[in-house]
């Protein structure tokens, strides 16, 4: 329920915001979880794409692992738009979210803050997701920031 407020309200400050959609080929994942984003690319804005502007606003990338960062036009798009903060939200923090982070971490002077009230995991998962949330608070997980949404807040010059 935050992330789509966190989205809107991202929109409205004008920061860059971009969304990373998952292209995954079918068969990539075990059952039950085989048909997980095989569809055509962009099917999966089923949630967000009702966001007004959203479309126009936003920067999409495509990803076929569960690391956007596998896709290098991501990282380019940080080190070209000077980027020192990402915020990253969404599906699932215990696979797609650990994998962003662990990677978004290596890059040089960049902050990865995590709302964790805009990350979601399967129920079953719960101690694990608990277990990385613990783990990207405490002090020697350097370049990383777990806030509620709320409390982000944007300066844009």
């Amino acid at each position: 329920e935050h992330l789509i407020q966190l989205i809107e309200r991202s929109l409205t400050e004008g920061v860059n915001v971009a969304y990373v959609k998952s292209n995954y080929p079918e068969g990539k994942f075990p059952f039950p979880y085989d048909k997980l984003c095989s569809k055509p690319p962009g099917t999966d804005f089923y949630l967000i794409d009702k966001i007004g502007g959203f479309e126009r606003q936003v920067k999409i990338f495509s990803k076929s692992d569960h690391d956007p960062f596998a896709n290098p036009d991501l990282r380019k798009y940080i080190e070209k738009n000077c980027i020192q903060n990402l915020v990253v939200a969404g599906v699932t923090i215990t696979s797609c979210i650990f994998e962003t982070v662990k990677s978004a971490v290596q890059i040089p002077g960049l902050m990865v803050i995590v709302p964790e009230d805009c990350v979601s995991y399967r129920k079953e998962k719960g101690p694990d997701a608990r277990a990385i949330l613990a783990m990207y608070t405490s002090p020697q997980e350097l370049g990383v920031l777990v806030v509620n949404s709320g409390n982000i807040h944007y300066r844009t010059s």
